[in-house]
């Protein structure tokens, strides 16, 4: 072989035995990086919290703008979380302060039916009552507050209406009994109160007390009236109509509100002292007995009340009564069976409220007793309150 061709060759040679070198060398290089690389991520963790995960799944940003790590803003989101379920939970509901009010109302009572009469059937009518009527009660009073616990209300009775007298119909009129009542709050404000309250009428009610008496005709005719307009109103308020006493009434009232419901509830007593006024008993000696007057009559009532707010201002209610009369106005001594001392009834009424002004209707039904089935009543009634 010549010199020239060895000397190629081991130019060739050596040529690739750098290149061996060099190779040998990157390959060390590349994998102490690698060794540094993988310390380094033990270290610090790596630059995301899974391998593959968004940044933007891991930070977020915070109120000002900055980003934070996305533990830190779930447990900001936890903390708001909870911050709004307490802002959601009831919070105690206070007591709005008591206030002074002064107001007016009218009130209009149709009764239509017959009211019990006390002694033998009357040889006319036909039986023991007044006989078909029909009796306008009218109502007109209000209240004002001298402080917020006592008030000081007034109401005056005026009815007008036809009624059976002598076996005919007669038109008439009648004033009742004014009256003048004291309320007095026992509890302090809240959603359960106790009040007092007592009543005194004015003895200026209209009619002959004995409804027997055919010699006066406008007399007789009033007395009927007042009996048929105290029945259409399911002998609530006996203190209006009371024919020759001094009506005293005494009532213990309960109410209870939670949020839409209302409950209430009273007793009442209407003592009636007689002032005056004779029976001629004609029918006495014709053995069918004898009409007189107590001295006291004396009655008790108990009622309750519950309405709901069906709608923004509109509420249906139910009211409900018991009453006993321990003392009737006029007694019956005779054969004759007379009506009985107790009677039931209710009223289902609706009301709305618009500003200062509520206005209502409601519909008197006596529940057996001598009403039920003879008499009933439709109410109208406005408050305008300030």
């Amino acid at each position: 072989m010549s010199v020239k061709k060895r000397s190629m060759f081991k130019a060739v040679a050596v040529a690739l035995a750098a290149l061996a070198v060099a190779g040998s060398a990157v390959a060390k290089d590349d994998k102490k990086k690698d060794k540094k690389a993988a310390e380094a991520d033990k270290k610090t963790g790596g630059m995301m919290e899974e391998p593959g995960k968004d940044p933007a799944e891991s930070e977020t940003l915070d109120k000002d703008g900055a980003f934070v790590p996305g533990q830190q803003r779930k447990e900001e989101e936890a903390a708001e979380a909870k911050a709004a379920a307490e802002a959601a939970k009831p919070k105690d509901k206070k007591t709005p302060p008591p206030r002074k009010t002064w107001g007016v109302f009218a009130e209009g009572l149709i009764g239509f039916g017959r009211a019990p009469l006390e002694g033998p059937v009357d040889p006319i009518i036909g039986d023991a009552s007044t006989g078909d009527g029909t009796a306008f009660a009218l109502q007109a009073g209000g209240h004002y507050d001298f402080t917020t616990a006592f008030r000081l209300m007034a109401r005056i009775p005026y009815t007008i209406g036809t009624v059976k007298s002598g076996g005919v119909d007669a038109s008439t009129q009648a004033i009742g009994n004014p009256e003048i009542a004291a309320r007095l709050r026992l509890s302090a404000p809240g959603d359960t109160e106790w009040a007092v309250r007592l009543g005194v009428g004015i003895p200026v009610a209209q009619g002959n007390v004995d409804f027997n008496d055919a010699a006066d005709v406008e007399g007789r005719a009033q007395n009927l009236l007042q009996r048929t307009a105290d029945a259409g109103n399911g002998w609530h308020d006996p203190e209006l109509y009371a024919l020759k006493r001094i009506p005293i009434s005494p009532a213990l009232l309960f109410t209870y509100r939670a949020d839409r419901l209302r409950v209430g509830g009273d007793f009442k007593v209407v003592a009636m002292p007689y002032i005056g006024g004779d029976f001629t008993n004609s029918g006495a000696t014709a053995g069918t007995g004898a009409l007189s007057a107590p001295g006291l009559a004396l009655t008790a009532l108990l009622g309750g009340n519950v309405s709901y707010e069906i709608f923004t201002h509109g509420h249906l209610a139910l009211a409900a009564w018991a009453r006993y009369a321990i003392i009737e106005q006029v007694k019956y001594d005779g054969p004759a069976i007379t009506p009985s001392h107790f009677q039931l009834a209710a009223e289902p009424k609706f009301l709305m409220q618009f500003g200062h002004v509520v206005p209502g209707v409601g519909f008197v039904i006596p529940i057996g007793g001598p009403l039920g089935g003879d008499i009933y009543g439709f109410r109208a009634h406005v408050d305008v309150i300030f």
